[in-house]
């Protein structure tokens, strides 16, 4: 009678572990993902401070956007005529894809998922606060805020 208690405990001790792994799992991977995202933001915002050079000229901006639920850019976009009140279409310059069996979960449409950095001083342009939400395949969930000055909070 006792071995079978003592195996019931370590068989519910041995549950509760395993639980407690696939969560931690989870998280782990919402938060590598939401680290990679926020690297590649900030690397948008870098190279507008920069005024970093893109076919011989400058850019007009730089900027970031989830081009699907599991993709996302750098882009840049140059003057027309020389003048930076119009611009051409946008360039990709680096390509990115989300692994790991967590994808973007945005509620609204994918347009509103483009921040964009103008030059020389990488202010953004559009709202005051773009939010972005992650999901992984078991149901968690976590959010990203990137409010207008460049600061990103990870939830």
């Amino acid at each position: 009678m006792e071995l079978i208690v003592v195996m019931a405990i370590m068989g519910i001790m041995a549950s509760v572990g395993i639980v407690s792994l696939q969560s931690s799992k989870s998280d782990s991977r919402l938060k590598a993902t939401q680290r990679e995202v926020a690297a590649s933001i900030k690397q948008a915002q870098s190279y507008a401070l920069q005024g970093r050079m893109q076919e011989g000229e400058t850019p007009c901006e730089y900027g970031f956007e989830f081009t699907s639920v599991t993709d996302y850019q750098i882009f840049y976009r140059l003057p027309v005529s020389g003048s930076c009140a119009s611009m051409g279409s946008e360039t990709t310059v680096e390509s990115f894809s989300i692994s790991n069996g967590v994808v973007l979960y945005y509620p609204t449409t994918m347009d509103k998922s483009k921040i964009r950095f103008s030059i020389p001083f990488a202010n953004m342009t559009g709202p005051n606060a773009w939010g972005f939400g992650f999901r992984y395949s078991d149901g968690s969930f976590n959010t990203m805020v990137i409010s207008r000055n460049g600061s990103i909070v990870e939830q």
